[in-house]
């Protein structure tokens, strides 16, 4: 399996160089914006992102709701102080996960990390596996979480030269995590601070019809479209063991619209 992932990580990994090579060659699309007039000014941007959250594999969360990805929706708006040869954004972005879990085993969770509970008289879960397991339960029949993160943060884009076909960025920013439990006959809620970064490229999307780019440009005033590719690392921010641990890496992949 393992070698399997890799082949297949390593496919992606040609097909994206491929793509940038094919951009970047002398004669391709990419040259007709050598003669473009001047584009409408650059204030702000809007982003549509969809990203998966991979919780820490040994961790009591990956226990309850699966280690699988968990997939986010992100909408973000952005401010553009600096957009020349290094592009700068200062937003925010507010996304969307709901995650229903069924027939949770508790004997599991409460296996896991023995030392931990008994010196802290808690179990570092959900609120949900702690108020069952004081109850004496063994099991969840059905659990929902819901969780709604809130990000503030900067990021850097190199733009080299004018309508380059692919930018390097960077971000940082502290984020906001609002969930909320639902199971049968009860719910809590909460929130968990963190930070992040994240690392990634922004393919342009003008090259591939650059006639139809400008024409959207003079009439629209979106002045780039971009599809964004990036990972991203999320951190606690506070406590060390908070009520629901939302830190671990994740990808996103995001429609970036500039205007």
């Amino acid at each position: 399996m393992t070698m399997l992932r890799s082949h297949q990580c390593s496919s992606w990994i040609v097909l994206v160089l491929a793509g940038i090579i094919s951009l970047s060659a002398p004669g391709t699309a990419a040259g007709a914006f050598k003669d473009r007039g001047d584009e409408s000014p650059r204030w702000a941007s809007v982003s549509f992102r969809l990203g998966w959250w991979f919780p820490p594999p040994d961790g009591v969360f990956a226990q309850v709701h699966g280690e699988a990805g968990k997939p986010f929706w992100n909408l973000g708006v952005s401010f553009v102080p600096l957009a020349t040869r290094v592009q700068v954004l200062v937003g925010a972005s507010i996304g969307l996960h709901q995650k229903t879990t069924s027939d949770i085993d508790l004997e599991d969770v409460v296996t896991e990390d023995q030392a931990i509970r008994r010196a802290t008289e808690r179990y570092p879960t959900s609120c949900a596996c702690d108020r069952f397991i004081e109850e004496g339960d063994t099991t969840i029949p059905e659990l929902t979480l819901l969780v709604m993160p809130m990000r503030l943060e900067t990021t850097v884009m190199l733009d080299p030269l004018p309508e380059f076909p692919v930018s390097p960025l960077g971000r940082i920013g502290l984020d906001l995590f609002s969930w909320e439990e639902r199971w049968i006959g009860g719910k809590e809620w909460g929130s968990e601070g963190a930070w992040h970064w994240a690392a990634g490229i922004a393919l342009l999307l003008d090259v591939l019809a650059p006639a139809k780019a400008q024409r959207v440009d003079e009439q629209y005033g979106i002045n780039d479209v971009y599809f964004v590719i990036e990972a991203r690392r999320t951190y606690n921010l506070g406590r060390e063991e908070p009520d629901i641990d939302f830190s671990g890496w994740g990808v996103a992949f995001s429609l970036q619209v500039d205007i």
